[in-house]
């Protein structure tokens, strides 16, 4: 049977990091470098925050690139536990207004990033396997097929196996006989 998904397997560790007071510029570079939309602000390990490219792009056009991140910075951020199950991730994608959740260890150091992409990806890995559980199990139950049952020729009870006795079928009670 399939087993419940944890954040840990489906998160992704290589994620944007930066921390506040850097420019800009460097930013938007990071985001491109890393084809991410998202950068997290850390302090001391810990998340803070987390900086949109889309806020970065209308700030490449009203300041100089060289200003610091600081007022782009969204402090709402959500977080999870590693060991949470994507179920519960899926629930927090759903009822906070944030695009990604920050795992974050006990110590509250951000160790990766699960977003919507990753927790489809696994549930549709769980999907997979319990499409499998169920195709097993099926294959394993015994169903009698179309001509091992049927109506007994010597007593007339409908029987899951005939037995083929001087050219008459019939079921166990009458082969007993």
């Amino acid at each position: 049977m399939a087993q419940a998904v944890s954040v840990r397997e489906v998160m992704s560790t290589d994620f944007v990091g930066v921390t506040e007071g850097e420019p800009v510029e460097d930013v938007v570079g990071l985001l491109l470098d890393h084809n991410e939309d998202t950068a997290v602000v850390i302090r001391g390990g810990s998340p803070v925050g987390v900086v949109l490219a889309r806020d970065l792009l209308a700030a490449i056009g009203d300041t100089d690139t060289g200003t610091p991140i600081d007022p782009y910075i969204h402090e709402s951020i959500v977080t999870i536990g590693p060991d949470s199950t994507i179920g519960h991730a899926a629930d927090r994608l759903l009822t906070t207004e944030v695009d990604r959740l920050i795992v974050v260890d006990l110590d509250g150091r951000a160790l990766g990033v699960v977003g919507p992409r990753d927790v489809l990806s696994a549930t549709d890995t769980l999907l997979e396997d319990h499409l499998e559980d169920t195709a097993m199990t099926s294959s394993n139950r015994s169903i009698p097929s179309m001509s091992e049952q049927g109506v007994c020729e010597s007593c007339g009870r409908l029987a899951d196996t005939l037995t083929e006795m001087n050219g008459t079928l019939v079921c166990e009670a009458c082969l007993e006989l």
